[in-house]
């Protein structure tokens, strides 16, 4: 008998060894930000994902504060908008902690490329690509483990451009120390 007991505990246990375990943030894909993207229509995104609730309004650039839901995470996406020409000129996310700093951070070299520029200060990592007159930074940190911080993508300011007069990328407006 006692043999049979420990052969049903070791194939029990040996069964146990092929079952599939997901980390946090497996079903998150970059692709959820693609209506949020700058030099899209507001508009198209506000047909998607609906007006957000506003944030803050400087003439007129407007920012708009979307959530992300899902089964296994909420956090917040701030977009700028330029209301007049009806552009999304960048956003700006705080990802969970719990997020997989190698698994997202992988994902943005396999979307965007290699990045540009790599700044390490401490235990932060800052991590620019810039193209196209778009600029992105990603952020991420290691404690004990690896976690992203942000992410924000945003319209370079273009000084020639009259057009933009009293713009300032999302990240100028977003000051979240004070």
């Amino acid at each position: 008998m006692m043999k049979y007991l420990c052969l049903v505990v070791t194939l029990l246990l040996g069964f146990s060894g092929f079952s599939k375990i997901d980390p946090p943030n497996y079903d998150f894909s970059l692709n959820q930000f693609e209506p949020f993207m700058p030099e899209q229509k507001y508009s198209d995104l506000v047909k998607v994902k609906g007006e957000g609730a506003h944030y803050s309004k400087s003439g007129r650039f407007h920012i708009k504060k979307y959530l992300f839901k899902n089964a296994r995470y909420v956090f917040p996406l701030f977009v700028q908008v330029d209301t007049e020409n009806d552009l999304i000129k960048g956003f700006y996310v705080r990802l969970p902690q719990y997020f997989l700093h190698n698994i997202f951070h992988q994902s943005l070299i396999n979307k965007f490329g290699k990045q540009d520029k790599y700044n390490h200060v401490e235990s932060v990592s800052m991590y620019r690509w810039e193209k196209q007159g778009i600029k992105m930074i990603y952020s991420g940190t290691c404690t004990i483990t690896c976690f992203p911080i942000y992410l924000t993508r945003y319209k370079v300011l273009d000084k020639k451009n009259e057009k933009e007069k009293g713009y300032k990328p999302i990240t100028e407006y977003l000051s979240f120390t004070n």
